[in-house]
């Protein structure tokens, strides 16, 4: 009899604990959960698709709809070279063909252009770029990063572009956890390789601090340092700067909207300017909405030979020959194809007074940045 009591009492208890659960829950649906709870919930949600979001610059095209690269089909070793280079880093490259400036048909030279000023070639490579700028209006291409032939990248590519992303995301005071970039809800072009570059008119600007990819100062050549930051501060310290303006088109990425707007600006109206040159000036003037990276993520590489096979565009250097060598990048990809091409994951700083010497690249953290504020003072922009 005394056990039949407890197993009522005990079955009563269960009965009150369900459908005080019960009754809880369905306060929680109405709004009886705690904004301190539900804010929390929100929070982390809100985080995950953020960082779910940046995810997407793990894939084959970096987080751009597709990616470029821009050479001639006779520079075979160009491509040999950018090809093994992509292959290392699991990137998905669209060859377009280069242009030279004796195929292109007088009529359809730029209103304006001076041959007798401007170096030929120059009017090929600003065809070629305008090709594809074509392209990817044609194609209703949504993003994409465009290469030229010569470039090289860290190892660590893909972590560099998730902070990057972090920090052009926080210029751009982007919020939503889905924009419709991993880069931002509110950018033209992304100038992420240039021989030259310099910010004006930004009292916002992205430090990230102490990130080992960072070259030593004397190894930079795109700028002499961002004048609003000492020297002191530079050694290990990377920038995500807004309103910037550059020389160099050795890698930059563009919507469909601001691909359409270059390509109606450089086409439709007269210019005496290199590509290069003319988006300097799309920037400057804010037609367009440019951020960068300084130091660049992607810079000018050669292979070992003579200054006479380096270049398509410049055809008086002299011939002397070079070991191989690459501008400004630490962890070099070309640098290091030995390392990588066995499934190699250990690489070399191309730099001896780098620290780690030797690094496991896929174990390599970049830290993260912060937005900071800053008062400009502007130097001369020079190559």
């Amino acid at each position: 009899m005394r056990s039949r009591q407890t197993s009522v009492i005990i079955l009563t208890f269960l009965a009150g604990l369900i459908l005080w659960r019960v009754l809880d829950f369905s306060d929680a649906i109405d709004g009886g959960m705690t904004s301190t709870s539900a804010t929390t919930i929100a929070d982390d949600e809100s985080e995950w698709e953020i960082e779910k979001s940046l995810g997407e610059i793990s894939n084959a095209t970096l987080g751009f709809e597709r990616v470029f690269a821009i050479g001639f089909e006779d520079r075979m070793d160009k491509r040999d070279a950018m090809t093994i280079g992509a292959s290392l880093s699991g990137m998905k490259l669209e060859w377009i063909e280069g242009v030279r400036w004796k195929d292109i048909n007088e009529k359809a030279y730029p209103a304006g252009w001076d041959k007798r000023r401007n170096n030929p070639a120059e009017l090929g490579a600003w065809r070629a770029h305008l090709n594809v700028l074509q392209k990817i209006v044609a194609d209703g291409i949504s993003t994409a990063l465009i290469f030229e032939d010569d470039i090289d990248w860290d190892v660590t590519i893909r972590a560099q572009l998730i902070e990057f992303s972090r920090g052009a995301r926080a210029l751009q005071n982007t919020n939503s956890s889905s924009p419709h970039s991993p880069y931002g809800d509110d950018w033209e072009v992304l100038w992420l390789g240039a021989c030259a570059m310099r910010t004006r008119d930004a009292s916002y600007v992205y430090q990230i601090p102490d990130d080992p990819t960072v070259p030593p100062f004397k190894h930079r050549g795109e700028m002499i340092y961002p004048p609003f930051v000492k020297p002191s501060e530079m050694h290990k310290t990377r920038f995500v700067l807004e309103r910037v303006e550059a020389l160099c088109t050795l890698a930059y990425a563009v919507t469909y909207e601001s691909a359409r707007s270059i390509l109606a600006s450089l086409s439709l109206q007269p210019t005496n300017m290199a590509f290069d040159v003319s988006m300097n000036h799309l920037c400057m003037n804010k037609d367009l909405r440019c951020l960068g990276s300084y130091p660049v993520l992607f810079n000018t590489w050669r292979k070992e030979g003579t200054n006479a096979h380096d270049s398509d565009i410049h055809d008086d250097w002299e011939d002397v020959w070079h070991e191989k060598w690459s501008k400004g990048i630490t962890y070099s990809t070309m640098l290091n194809v030995w390392n990588l091409i066995g499934g190699g994951k250990t690489v070399q700083a191309q730099y001896p007074e780098v620290s780690p010497q030797w690094i496991e690249f896929e174990k390599l953290e970049i830290p993260r940045g912060k937005l900071e504020t800053y008062e400009l003072t502007l130097g001369e922009l020079t190559a």
